[in-house]
């Protein structure tokens, strides 16, 4: 019993540069998986984003078929009105502005639908449904 409490008395530590090598090794892994991490959030926001918006389509067409409407824009307060044709908590998170609400033009042309949407920060509508 003596011998091992003399052998974890005379036990010594990692040494300073043990310790600073594996920092550095930490880091390296570090600065490789963080910009992947964001970068494969940013890719799953936008295929929510598209899965999303083939919903919104595919009730805008819905809505189309029970109302007959050819062409035109649909409101998207329409799809969610009582929740008959999609849920009112619906939302995108790529292209969601400030308010947690993304703007967003639903239009019918001959029974199709087209989603368009677009960021806070963008002037323009980015198609999403139909993919191109």
């Amino acid at each position: 019993m003596v011998r091992l409490i003399n052998k974890l008395k005379n036990r010594q530590g990692f040494t300073l540069i043990e310790l600073i090598v594996v920092l550095a090794v930490l880091s390296i892994i570090m600065a490789i998986a963080v910009p992947r991490f964001v970068g494969v959030q940013e890719v799953a926001k936008v295929s929510a984003d598209e899965s999303t918006a083939a919903m919104i389509g595919k009730a805008a067409e819905l809505y189309a078929a029970i109302n007959s409407i050819e062409s035109g824009n649909i409101a998207l307060s329409k799809l969610t009105e009582d929740g008959k044709y999609m849920d009112e908590n619906t939302k995108f998170q790529y292209y969601e502005n400030e308010g947690g609400i993304a703007d967003v033009e639903i239009s019918i042309d001959n029974g199709a639908a087209t989603v368009k949407a677009r960021t806070s920060s963008s002037a323009s509508y980015t198609k999403i449904y139909p993919k191109n």
